[in-house]
């Protein structure tokens, strides 16, 4: 009679086979953790961005929507945005809860855009407006028998994902 043979173990080939598979599987899996993380972050940068784009659209509506008069400053050596004043002579300025005469300035340092009270030449309140402003500009749209248009650009950065908004306001009590 023959005595049976039993075998016990992998042999190495087995053994080969299985550890390149499983590699194979963890370089999918690694593979798909990075781009999934990637996208997580990039949406998290957009969702940023997007929340301070839409708080500028609805501060900037409210705040500039009774302005009175819109004083251009050219001796400010600051970006564009901060070289115009606007004045609240009579009506509310939504933003500072004050009645009366009230000047504002945007003005953009570093990265953050700020709000700042100037009463008499002194600035008393400097309010950040939005952290990922890298570019801020101004300009004033003069049109024939309409009201004035105020454009603002705004360029926002954060982390690899930058945008620009352009956003143009009519102004009710000018014109």
């Amino acid at each position: 009679m023959k005595a049976k043979v039993q075998k016990s173990g992998f042999t190495l080939i087995e053994l080969l086979v299985t550890l390149a598979v499983v590699g194979v599987f963890l370089v999918i899996l690694v593979q798909i953790i990075v781009v999934e993380n990637r996208i997580s972050s990039g949406i998290a940068e957009r969702i940023c961005i997007e929340d301070e784009e839409r708080y500028l659209s609805e501060f900037f509506f409210e705040t500039l929507y009774s302005v009175e008069r819109v004083e251009v400053r050219s001796e400010e050596a600051r970006m564009l945005i901060s070289a115009i004043d606007f004045t609240y002579e009579e009506n509310n300025c939504p933003i500072l809860g004050i009645t009366g005469w009230k000047t504002i300035r945007f003005v953009q340092e570093g990265s953050q855009l700020q709000l700042w009270d100037v009463t008499d030449g002194y600035v008393h309140v400097k309010k950040p407006l939005a952290n990922h402003v890298v570019d801020a500009q101004c300009s004033w749209i003069e049109r024939e028998g309409q009201k004035p248009l105020l454009h603002l650009f705004l360029f926002f950065e954060e982390g690899r994902l930058k945008k620009s908004y352009d956003f143009y306001f009519a102004m009710r009590n000018l014109g």
